[in-house]
């Protein structure tokens, strides 16, 4: 225990000066998705959609080839890849695609935005597996040449159990909307003006009704919503933005988990390029006060898409774009943290310039693949997901030595993969404050107080594991006050005045380089500046066994901010007589302002 029998000064603030601040996390340049296998395809690539197609539970990719007015597919295989691509004809042109059943036989079907025909192609999925019928044009614009479909979704927009058909125009700036007839044939169409360039759209309920809305990015149209009046058509409505920049892409999730659709959007200011994420208040309207910037970069980024990259249940962006090369595509990631936050994002680069993406979950892990279409080199690239795997690696650690107590903590940098999710940190058993970067590929900690000269271990958990390393302790370069085995104080030049565990407290921290007796009692008389003095009383304290270090607790309520402190008396007792310290001041430390 420890009594303070004396107190005649003011040092409250003594934490301000000693409190070890980390400084900034290096920048994180994480591996979030794993090096890419490429699959060949036919021709170049534009978009691509992915799910079941024939019913054996492995996900499979239907990819748009512009040049041959053709679709590839690719089934995916049992054990891992895909099988060469199977084409299909489509009308002219075809660049956007989106998979749903429009017949209610149980079977994915294929919706084409063509846009050399001024319409969408269906191909309706066979009984047998994998097969489709020849593919039938529908309208959805007007004369060619002057409104190209960009975009396809589908969604049953009239709640009568049928799936339609919604396609975004560039040229023209108006949405193309044709309800479903429930055999794969589709009824009279709509338009809807939205004033620029489509680039994409999505459908999903805002509004917290049955009826999905259609959000739109039309360029400098800016961020459009097609309010469903209850499947009898739908209202333009214009979603504000945050600096006045075009809309290059949109979409929806529930990022806050609050069961309400969000806005995830591009935001384009003809200088850089924003990831931008608006929470829904529930009825329909995202609010752009509350907007959170999840990237900024000067990157031309093309689209961006939720997912679910780290194994938690909270949402993920991920944005990808042009790096000005035509051999690599920028990828920024953002992990989803709880409400509407995100981490720092974590940037890679791919081995081809992706015309879009998607990302799904391919071998049921719980993490995302990143599949893109690689128009240099043709290709269609999946990336994996959880590349450093669910537990945590360590790659390295920074410093590899540092000192042992006297000098203050010590900050250390581990680098690896997966320490995002590190539940706890301990340096030679004891507990470590610790911070992870958003990638999961750095984590900082301070070094705890009193740790043992020599190679010390430190353990890293997470939820799915654990990973080791060590670091080396090494004697101070300052001298530190000493217990001899003999239990006497030997005073080389000082002892270190520390920050403790709790708010206002500070540590007197007694240091050996040899064997300390099991308990240890004594008395230190510290003085400041030569106005201010305590004693401190501390009897039967455990030192730890082999070499180590005895902790004395030291009250600041009332201290002085500032000044030079001194041993000024000190006894101590182990199993024998007390042993006094020479009575002359000796400087144990400076305090910083």
């Amino acid at each position: 225990m420890t009594a303070l029998l004396d107190l005649r000064s003011r040092l409250v603030r003594w934490l301000l000066a000693l409190v070890a601040v980390a400084g900034p996390l290096p920048s994180a340049q994480a591996q979030v998705f794993g090096p890419a296998e490429s699959f060949a395809l036919p021709g170049k690539p534009a978009g691509l959609a992915v799910g079941d197609l024939d019913l054996d539970g492995v996900v499979d990719v239907v990819v748009t080839l512009p040049n041959l007015a053709q679709v590839a597919i690719l089934y995916g295989l049992s054990g891992g890849g895909f099988a060469p691509a199977v084409t299909h004809a489509t009308a002219a042109e075809p660049v956007a695609v989106t998979l749903g059943d429009l017949n209610g036989d149980g079977r994915l079907d294929i919706a084409v935005a063509c846009r050399g025909s001024i319409g969408v192609t269906l191909l309706l999925g066979k009984p047998t597996g994998g097969l489709f019928t020849a593919g039938e044009t529908w309208a959805t614009g007007l004369a060619p040449g002057s409104h190209e479909p960009a975009a396809v979704t589908l969604a049953d927009l009239d709640r009568d159990g049928d799936l339609d058909v919604a396609v975004g125009h560039r040229a023209g700036g108006f949405v193309g909307v044709r309800l479903g007839d429930g055999d794969g044939s589709l009824g009279a169409l709509f338009q809807y003006d939205v004033g620029g360039e489509v680039r994409n759209l999505v459908a999903g309920s805002i509004d917290g009704d049955v009826y999905p809305e259609l959000v739109v990015a039309a360029d400098i149209g800016g961020t459009k919503i097609l309010r469903n009046q209850s499947g009898s058509g739908f209202t333009v409505e214009t979603q504000p933005g945050t600096f006045g920049g075009f809309t290059a892409w949109v979409e929806l999730g529930d990022a806050d988990g609050d069961g309400d659709l969000d806005l995830l959007w591009l935001e384009d200011d003809g200088i850089d390029i924003c990831t931008e994420l608006a929470p829904n208040d529930g009825s329909g309207v995202f609010l752009t006060s509350q907007v959170v910037h999840v990237t900024f970069s000067s990157t031309n980024f093309r689209a961006t898409r939720f997912g679910l990259l780290d194994g938690d249940a909270e949402l993920d962006v991920v944005s990808t774009g042009s790096t000005g090369s035509q051999q690599n595509e920028s990828i920024e990631v953002a992990f989803g943290l709880s409400g509407l936050a995100v981490a720092p994002q974590c940037a890679q680069t791919s081995a081809g310039a992706l015309a879009a993406f998607e990302l799904a979950d391919l071998d049921g892990d719980g993490r995302s693949e990143l599949l893109g279409t690689d128009m240099v080199h043709r290709t269609l690239d999946v990336l994996p997901g959880g590349a450093c795997g669910l537990a945590p690696q360590i790659a390295s650690v920074t410093p590899a030595s540092a000192p042992t107590v006297g000098q203050g903590s010590t900050e250390v940098t581990l680098s690896g993969c997966s320490l995002d999710d590190v539940t706890s940190v301990t340096v030679g058993g004891l507990a470590a404050v610790y911070q992870g970067s958003g990638c999961g590929d750095q984590l900082t900690f301070q070094l705890p107080l009193a740790l043992p000269l020599g190679t010390t271990s430190i353990d890293v958990v997470g939820p799915a594991g654990s990973a080791g390393a060590s670091i080396e302790i090494v004697a101070p370069s300052a001298p530190v006050l000493k217990i001899l085995p003999t239990g006497a104080f030997s005073i080389g030049g000082g002892a270190e005045l520390a920050v403790g565990a709790g708010p206002g407290d500070l540590i007197l921290v007694i240091a050996s380089i040899n064997n300390l007796p099991s308990q240890i009692s004594g008395l230190i008389e510290l003085e400041l500046g030569g106005d201010f003095s305590f004693i401190l009383l501390f009897a039967s304290v455990a030192v730890p066994s082999g070499e180590g270090a005895l902790i004395v607790p030291v009250p600041t309520t009332g201290m002085p901010l500032g000044g030079t402190f001194y041993i000024q008396t000190a006894v101590a007792t182990a199993g024998g007589p007390a042993l006094p310290l020479p009575t002359s001041p000796l400087v144990a430390g400076v305090v910083v302002l």
